[in-house]
């Protein structure tokens, strides 16, 4: 009988070792659900820090990776000769990307944790921090002040949104006025199918 190549241990280890994988494959896929499938306001604020800077960082990291490698290989060549250099341009636009979600997201958990409320203050205070980071990355308070303004705005007319539950863009539902899918809609008064107390008449 041939010798395995790969030395399993004793026995016993061997049995420990098969129970463990199940174990740590049912452990991975469900983390790997969390990872994939969590969103920013599965819970309040103030709840689950972590499922928060997932949701959030998975938007926002593609962007800046797209960002950061599109400038690096336009610059790269004569401007960027050495790949360090590239690497450098790269993580110029990368880490904001990063950090200014991170800020937001972070500031907002705590403020709401502290305070016990979840109301347009936390919002505020999550825009400004995510705008200082803003600031630091291009070295300018006048662009930090700038870009905190800008997310305050957002962030404000964000949380008005949550609250009075409308939307940005509502793409799937049948618009009141007339547009370019106009002739996909059906202009009837009533729904389709029709309501149980709708009678037809001879008039």
């Amino acid at each position: 009988m041939v010798k395995s190549l790969i030395d399993y241990g004793t026995p016993e280890e061997e049995a420990w070792r098969w129970k463990f994988i199940p174990a740590y494959i049912k452990i991975q896929r469900k983390y790997d659900h969390y990872l994939y499938s969590v969103k920013y306001y599965d819970k309040p604020e103030g709840e689950d820090l972590l499922g928060k800077l997932i949701a959030i960082n998975r938007t926002c990291i593609p962007w800046g990776f797209t960002v950061g490698v599109t400038d690096a290989l336009m610059h790269g060549g004569r401007f960027l000769p050495t790949y360090q250099q590239q690497f450098g341009r790269f993580v110029h636009f990368m880490w904001p990307t990063i950090a200014v979600p991170t800020a937001f997201a972070t500031t907002t958990y705590f403020c709401a944790k502290i305070r016990q409320k979840d109301d347009l203050w936390n919002y505020s205070a999550g825009a400004i921090a995510a705008g200082s980071v803003v600031g630091g990355w291009q070295r300018c308070h006048i662009t930090g002040w700038t870009a905190s303004l800008f997310f305050l705005i957002c962030a404000c007319a964000q949380r008005v949104r949550i609250e009075e539950g409308w939307k940005w863009w509502n793409l799937k539902e049948q618009q009141l006025n007339g547009d370019h899918r106009w002739h996909k809609f059906g202009w009837n008064l009533y729904t389709d199918p029709l309501p149980k107390n709708y009678t037809t008449s001879e008039n």
